[in-house]
């Protein structure tokens, strides 16, 4: 049979109501009119705009033959966007409708949008405005989550300011103690962000208590703190309390007690990598002074002050700085020679996992002490980077989408770099890794299909794609650069950290990968920025 409207369920609502449209056109033919309206019933809210073209539904006579509140609702509100003649009336029934809905459903989110659209034209409700306030006031009062309170009051504000104050400041303040005293810092957050939102407080009596509830957040989780154990989030947690105390005139004691917390987890963190590196490495104390001294003359030497000085630090580190630290090295009174320990790799199940020549595995060894040295410098201006602000994830989007020209960054992955790159801005370098790591050895495979070379075994019965390794060595048979080395080194070299197999095959414990996740989020903005052009040149040259 053709599906219409008519066959559209009546009380069932959000996803159920899409899972039901979604098996009527699976099972059955369906109008463009149906087509229409299942897609405008896919859309978020906050996406039903006049820059979707549902053509079918600009027929308003074709709503009779529906039965579907929401159905309606969203159909309603479609044509109030497009500007239909009869747009005051699609609004008022548009609202009314999402408030039957959440009487019908206690659904919060229908209640927020209704808001929403009333706020966009509070003339047209100002004889329901009471009646809408008492809603939002009760359903304030009702709902267990400050972050839904939050969203509610962001609404209702605008619409009756004065009362939401008067209702709401004492309630909100009294929901922060009880939050605090069950530990639930997270909802505190929410809370403060209502009591500012209802001008309870001002910009810096907001910023001083949310510095306070991450403080407490901080002590909370230290308390727990088991001996010999890595917690990065209790130094985000402090570096955040900092953040907000940054540019305002507070007590002085506080915020030295902040600084004082927030030194004292650099150096437990700083304690842990050496700690890891010593124990999973082979590196020793005495090159863990080489790091250390290396990452402290990189602060001052690109002068890291702030966010924006540490990302310009971080993407401005030369070429050719692993040739310029090795000439260095061999005439320190660290020499390197006495670093080497041979030619085989152990790993930590005593397994021998890499062999190698002992002139190379030199060469693994320099590679791995200057990896070392960079990473305490990118720990270090990251740290001063999170002490000063955060970054929006819609800059990383529009920068990767709009400024990104580099020929191996296809259109269609660069979703995911940028969730990569945010998740490492947001110090979560594990979930980070596991985002970029697949999409470096697509763009590698890309830049080598683009340079001419075989990708694939095509003399052997199964063309299977060669593999990461030995695309790399193609690339670097036709420009061996320091870029491609080091992806080689880093990536696939079984003598080395070989990051990209330990972790696809699941042998990389989770401090490992947050170790080195730093590491390949910086690798990743390097590849996506390519000041130097490399790809570029490499593409030209080998059409």
């Amino acid at each position: 049979m053709i599906v219409s409207i008519k066959h559209i369920k009546k009380d069932i609502f959000g996803s159920e109501l899409k899972f039901h449209l979604r098996e009527l056109i699976l099972d059955n033919e369906s109008s463009d009119l149906f087509e229409d309206l299942f897609q405008l019933c896919l859309l978020p809210f906050e996406e039903i705009t006049n820059e979707k073209e549902f053509n079918e539904l600009k027929d308003v006579t074709c709503i009779d033959g529906c039965n579907n509140i929401e159905v309606i609702a969203r159909w309603k509100e479609y044509l109030f966007k497009i500007g239909d003649k009869e747009k005051k009336q699609h609004l008022l029934d548009s609202v009314n409708l999402y408030l039957e809905i959440y009487k019908k459903q206690t659904s919060y989110k229908y209640l927020i949008h209704a808001l929403s659209l009333v706020r966009i034209a509070k003339g047209i409700f100002k004889n329901d405005i009471d009646c809408l306030y008492l809603k939002s006031k009760q359903a304030i009062e009702d709902v267990e989550y400050p972050a839904i309170q939050k969203q509610i009051i962001s609404e209702i504000v605008s619409i009756c300011p004065l009362k939401v104050k008067s209702d709401f400041e004492d309630f909100f303040r009294k929901k922060i103690k009880e939050r605090q005293k069950q530990n639930d810092y997270s909802s505190v957050e929410h809370l403060i962000e209502s009591l500012f939102l209802i001008k309870s407080l001002s910009s810096k009596e907001r910023k001083i208590l949310l510095a306070e509830n991450y403080e407490k957040e901080g002590d909370w989780q230290s308390n727990d703190k088991k001996e010999n154990t890595y917690y990065p989030t209790i130094l985000l947690t402090y570096e955040k309390a900092l953040r907000n105390l940054k540019g305002i005139d507070c007590n002085d004691e506080f915020r030295k007690r902040i600084e004082d917390k927030v030194v004292a987890e650099q150096k437990e963190q700083v304690k842990m990598h050496t700690a890891f590196s010593i124990s999973n490495l082979g590196i020793s104390e005495e090159q863990h002074t080489v790091t250390n001294g290396f990452g402290d003359r990189f602060i001052k030497l690109y002068k890291v002050k702030d966010f924006s000085t540490g990302l310009n630090a971080l993407l401005s580190i030369p070429e050719d700085l692993f040739s310029q630290f090795t000439n260095q090295q061999t005439n320190d009174k660290y020499t390197l020679n006495k670093f080497f320990s041979g030619s085989s790799r152990i790993d930590r199940k005593g397994k021998t996992v890499g062999r190698t020549s002992t002139e190379k595995s030199q060469i693994i060894m320099q590679r791995g002490i200057f990896r070392e040295c960079l990473m305490n410098a990118l720990i270090k201006t990251k740290w001063i980077m999170n002490e000063d602000k955060e970054i929006s994830k819609n800059l990383i989007y529009y920068f990767i989408f709009n400024k990104c020209t580099n020929p191996i960054i296809p259109n269609n992955r660069k979703i995911i770099f940028s969730e990569g790159i945010f998740a490492g801005f947001q110090n979560d370098f594990i979930v980070s890794t596991h985002l970029l790591l697949p999409q470096i050895e697509n763009s590698l495979k890309l830049l080598a299909d683009k340079c001419n070379l075989l990708t694939a075994k095509i003399y052997e019965d199964l063309q299977h794609d060669n593999t990461l390794g030995g695309i790399l060595d193609k690339l670097i048979e036709i420009h061996d650069c320091e870029m491609l080395q080091e992806l080689k080194d880093f990536l696939v070299e079984t003598n080395s950290i070989n990051f990209r197999n330990e972790v696809a095959h699941g042998i990389s414990e989770p401090s490992q990968i947050d170790y080195y996740g730093i590491y390949l989020w910086w690798l990743s903005l390097r590849l996506l920025i390519d000041k130097d052009k490399i790809f570029d040149k490499m593409i030209s040259t080998n059409r």
